[in-house]
């Protein structure tokens, strides 16, 4: 998987802390928890690794959470000495034994089978929060008594550096042939590909019939284990994850996710019953839906969060070659593809032989067929009548002018009175509402011309 980096800035300690606690209320108030948290003031800052720290203290504080039913969690910060600070997490829950203590950072693995039945979860949590604690130059370490709680203890220093350790990612590596996995074979190979991590074969199912006709490639795993793997095999562009699994969780794989470089940026959609968004959310999760799944929301969220969305591609019509050129400047940079005509009657003649474009932007006033007389020429083409188009003119407009217009063009924008940079700004302000408005398909428009119809 590869070396993991670290992310360096500064941020004040007991403020991060508090932040993590109101994040994970939830989890806390589910058992009917309190928690107290003490905080040294003389703290002050941490240069470190922030998203690392907040994955280690919400993991610890979920556990805690987690194994201890009516109780009390613990949470003390204070300084060590001039250059390391701890925090414990202490809870009044069940313990652990020594045996049980001896294997509790191994990965996958919890004090025993029966606390993996009744309270779900896998271990691979520690593993992942020790290894982001020493990528830091510190460690985690936990004491405990049976019966009567546990204690883990963070220790770090308060200013990281660069290259503090050399751990790899791959200390959280699980077996890379999954076992419960499938795939939708028959779908285009060069579909975006949807990885579903879920124990229900229901929701695979679902999932398989609703996105496989939205134009995606489906695979599937039965567990968090196989999906892991299978992420790192096939690498896909988005993730849908339960989180109510046996075995490794869907907090677990989460966490693992967003802690290996090769994988952190695919979107990962939370599917699940349960109710903590918050934590799903500061875990790295892009979206959060409940059970059962609404499909549409599910596929819009999908077009949403598209890796390589497809170029905007806008066709210009306008006489003067030096707004076509200001029109290049502002628009190419930002990937948007941009053809060209000299008047209404030769940008006719363009989308005739074309495929549509997603946006035409028009100037008004020009020889042979005006902006005015193209908008009417283009509404009476069924397959064009609903073809975008923003008016950029010169040209003062009357009453009459704008009623005219008002029906017909998406925006207008007034080049009178504006210079260069206030017109490049109110250009890329519409285009950019216009992109955020226009639904996409899921293969998108190819900016060749290439449409691929959702079936």
């Amino acid at each position: 998987a590869g070396k993991m980096e670290l992310y360096l800035e500064s941020f004040p300690i007991c403020r991060e802390i508090q932040t993590v606690i109101d994040t994970a209320r939830p989890v806390i108030d589910k058992n009917q928890n309190t928690l107290v948290f003490e905080c040294d003031d003389s703290l002050g800052h941490m240069r470190g690794d922030l998203t690392k720290l907040r994955q280690i203290l919400l993991n610890l504080i979920s556990n805690a959470a987690k194994f201890t039913q009516v109780g009390t969690l613990t949470l003390t910060a204070r300084r060590e000495d001039t250059d390391h600070f701890t925090i414990a997490v202490a809870d009044t829950g069940i313990g652990m034994n020594e045996e049980q203590l001896g294997r509790l950072f191994q990965v996958f693995s919890q004090a025993d089978a029966s606390t993996t039945r009744k309270y779900g979860g896998s271990g691979l949590g520690l593993s992942i929060s020790r290894h982001f604690a020493r990528m830091m130059g510190g460690d985690i370490t936990a004491a405990s008594t049976p019966g009567s709680g546990s204690v883990f203890t963070v220790s770090l220093p308060l200013t990281v550096e660069p290259e503090t350790t050399t751990e790899s990612a791959n200390a959280t590596d699980v077996p890379s042939q999954p076992v419960g996995a499938s795939t939708n074979a028959t779908v285009n190979e060069q579909a975006e590909t949807i990885l579903v991590i879920d124990d229900d074969p229901s929701v695979h199912d679902l999932l398989k019939r609703s996105l496989g006709r939205a134009g995606y490639r489906v695979i599937t795993a039965n567990n968090g284990t196989d999906g892991l793997a299978m992420a790192r095999t096939h690498h896909p562009d988005f993730i849908t994850l339960d989180i109510m699994m046996p075995g490794v969780d869907g907090w677990s794989v989460l966490t693992s996710l967003k802690a290996d470089p090769g994988l952190k940026d695919i979107p990962v959609f939370v599917l699940t019953m349960t109710n903590e968004k918050s934590l799903g959310y500061a875990l790295g999760a892009a979206q959060f839906l409940t059970k059962p799944i609404n499909k549409d929301a599910l596929i819009g969220l999908l077009r949403q969060y598209r890796r390589h969305p497809n170029h905007c591609h806008v066709l210009m019509i306008d006489d003067d070659a030096n707004n076509r050129d200001l029109i290049r400047r502002v628009l190419e940079p930002e990937g948007t593809v941009v053809d060209e005509a000299t008047d209404g009657q030769s940008g006719l003649d363009w989308l005739s032989t074309h495929a549509a474009p997603d946006l035409v932007i028009l100037d008004l006033m020009m020889p042979n067929m005006d902006g005015f007389a193209f908008i009417d020429a283009l509404r009476q083409r069924p397959e064009l009548n609903q073809l975008p188009v923003l008016v950029l003119t010169a040209k003062t407009l009357t009453d009459e002018d704008r009623q005219r217009l008002s029906l017909r063009a998406e925006h207008i924008i007034e080049r009178d009175g504006l210079n260069e940079e206030l017109l490049v700004g109110r250009l890329h302000e519409q285009l950019c509402t216009h992109r955020k408005n226009t639904p996409s398909t899921p293969s998108g428009k190819a900016a060749d011309g290439d449409e691929r119809k959702e079936k």
